[in-house]
């Protein structure tokens, strides 16, 4: 029984990474969304939202350290080579703005298909807010200047999800 385990675990896992490539190559350039309204060219998504997550939590820790967030965390913290270990290009194209009074940050990225998603973090005294965001254009501003695209974790937009 093992030596039949280990003829068929390799050819499984092959069988697997086939068919995980072969969503997205069938995918690849639709504009249409799925009943939840997610896009179906998701090419990309998870490394994407993988990443962002990663910055926002060493977002949060740097704040708590010096009060502010930092503006150089993609290029200074965090170089080429931690974004290909998460599965993006080196390359990558991540996006980052800070307000002015270093109370907010938000992080974007347009994926391969070319939809952009982009996560914001609030500080407010002791605590952090979270913004999500999804769509076909760059955010236009923070969600502290009221720009509607932003939602919150209660808003999730659907390619979050």
């Amino acid at each position: 029984m093992d030596a039949f385990v280990e003829w068929a675990m390799p050819k499984a896992r092959d069988l697997v990474a086939a068919r995980r490539a072969e969503r997205p190559a069938q995918n690849a350039g639709s504009e249409e969304t799925d009943d939840e309204g997610r896009r179906v060219d998701d090419r990309q998504f998870a490394e994407t939202r993988d990443m962002l997550r990663v910055l926002q939590t060493s977002a949060m820790g740097w704040y708590r350290q010096r009060g502010a967030f930092r503006d150089d965390l993609i290029g200074g913290v965090y170089r080429p080579d931690d974004f290909t270990k998460r599965g993006l290009p080196a390359e990558h194209g991540m996006q980052s703005r800070v307000s002015r009074n270093g109370q907010e940050v938000m992080y974007w990225r347009a994926t391969v298909s070319g939809w952009v998603l982009g996560l914001a973090v609030t500080a407010d005294g002791g605590t952090f807010g979270e913004h999500l965001y999804g769509g076909s254009q760059p955010p236009v501003g923070l969600p502290s200047e009221g720009w509607e695209g932003w939602g919150d974790i209660f808003g999730l937009p659907p390619d979050w999800s």
